[in-house]
């Protein structure tokens, strides 16, 4: 790369020495291209992702610690000095119960009241799995939105740059971006205690047109040509 960039002045391989070689310094030391990628604006980390998209450790990692049931929620004495330690490194962990999670997988469809009361025992009150995506989602860099039918709800996630309505939207169908109109907007919290047809009713509805930015937990209906 360096030849290359003295012989043909090449823009990309300036770009790629300027990223490579603080990783090189940083492997050689020990510790993961993550960490040099983590120093970085978010502009600066689009452009030497070019260069580190096949570097294993260039990727967001997750240890999850598996503790005793009572010490899920916070973890124990060495889940926590390892936390430390990872910590160093630019590597996220959460401590959970690989035990009260298998049960609770099992409650989640079986008897819901009684899991809220299992996981409550535990000074919980969620499962594990639901933490992992929530650090998954923040290391990813993505936001989500939801769209609620009469028989099903569905979570869509998309990149946490301001994205506006008809991209949201392609997230769901490629052609939506084109045949975008508008869009209607719930909160989550409101449609979760009202419904949506309440919510209307109360005026907790608003619309939105292709400016409209997606915000973390929207309620999204899209309004597409061709489409009722």
């Amino acid at each position: 790369l360096r030849s290359a960039k003295k012989a043909a002045n090449d823009e990309s391989c300036e770009r790629a020495v300027k990223h490579l070689d603080p990783i090189l310094k940083s492997l050689e030391g020990g510790v993961a291209a993550r960490a040099y990628l983590d120093t970085l604006d978010s502009e600066e980390q689009k452009d030497a992702s070019a260069f580190t998209v096949s570097l294993i450790s260039a990727k967001p990692r997750i240890v999850l610690c598996n503790v005793e049931e009572m010490n899920a929620g916070t973890g124990n004495d060495l889940s926590q000095a390892l936390g430390e330690h990872l910590k160093g490194l630019g590597i996220s962990s959460l401590p959970f119960s690989a035990r009260l999670e298998a049960e609770a997988s099992l409650l989640a469809s079986e008897d819901p009241e009684f899991l809220l009361e299992l996981l409550e025992s535990y000074s919980l009150d969620r499962r594990a799995v639901h933490g992992v995506l929530e650090e998954c989602q923040r290391l990813l860099q993505l936001t989500k939105y939801y769209t609620v039918g009469e028989v099903e709800a569905k979570a869509w996630f998309v990149p946490n740059t301001d994205l506006k309505a008809p991209d949201a939207a392609a997230a769901i169908h490629s052609d939506f971006k084109k045949l975008f109109k508008g869009v209607e907007v719930w909160k989550a919290a409101d449609v979760i205690e009202h419904g949506k047809q309440e919510c209307r009713k109360k005026h907790l509805v608003k619309k939105g047109g292709k400016d409209y930015v997606v915000k973390e937990q929207d309620v999204l209906e899209f309004d597409i040509k061709g489409q009722k």
